[in-house]
């Protein structure tokens, strides 16, 4: 059974933002989120150019990244473009880079803070989303607490990763990982089973490569 936070959630953010990761493993993610969450406004944080009619067909939103990222290990990135406006059932905008640090963002730069300004200014691109829920996808060689605490500071409630590693409360529900070595779908597939959020009477499905 699904959680009770996870049944009420309306707004969710799949964070995705290395491009070593499997595409195959992603599209296994969102279709196994899209089915067991139908109500659930799904949005993808990727650094990576994704197949849009794919996401289209999946009614999955995007916030896209680039430039120098949080950190190279973990292939994050800062914001350049986001999709937030509808466009025949399918949303997708662009944002320059001056957008980002424009007074509708609601952040004012010195120039002290200039070279924190894109990390805030996606920090406010996330709160303006009002998502109740981030899901956080990391391989077993990279830890999801620098994206976490992005999340916290956007205010999203539930943020949900896996690692070996204590963090305190930055993530909302820390998954184990699995102890033996598996793929990437894999992987992922039992930090969505530790949720409840995987139907174990039906195969998932698999992206065609």
């Amino acid at each position: 059974m699904l959680p009770e936070d996870w049944r009420l959630a309306r707004y969710g953010l799949v964070v995705w933002c290395d491009p070593q990761m499997e595409v195959s493993a992603l599209h296994t993610v969102l279709s196994t989120m899209r089915e067991s969450l139908p109500q659930l406004h799904l949005t993808l944080l990727t650094s990576e150019a994704i197949d849009y009619s794919l996401l289209h067909e999946m009614r999955v939103e995007t916030i896209t990244l680039s430039q120098p990222p949080l950190g190279q290990s973990m292939g994050g990135s800062l914001p350049v473009r986001s999709l937030p406006s509808p466009q025949n059932g399918f949303y997708r905008k662009e944002l320059r880079a001056s957008d980002l640090s424009s007074p509708a963002h609601g952040i004012s730069v010195n120039k002290g803070e200039q070279e924190e300004q894109p990390i805030r200014s996606l920090i406010q691109i996330l709160r303006d989303h009002h998502f109740d829920a981030a899901l956080i996808l990391t391989t077993p060689t990279q830890s999801p607490y620098a994206w976490a605490y992005l999340c916290y500071l956007a205010g999203i409630p539930i943020r949900v990763g896996q690692s070996k590693e204590f963090g305190g409360g930055v993530l909302s529900t820390c998954i184990s990982p699995p102890l033996d070595d598996v793929s990437t779908t894999e992987y992922y597939l039992h930090l969505l089973r530790s949720l409840g959020l995987v139907n174990t009477e039906k195969p998932q499905p698999q992206l065609a490569v």
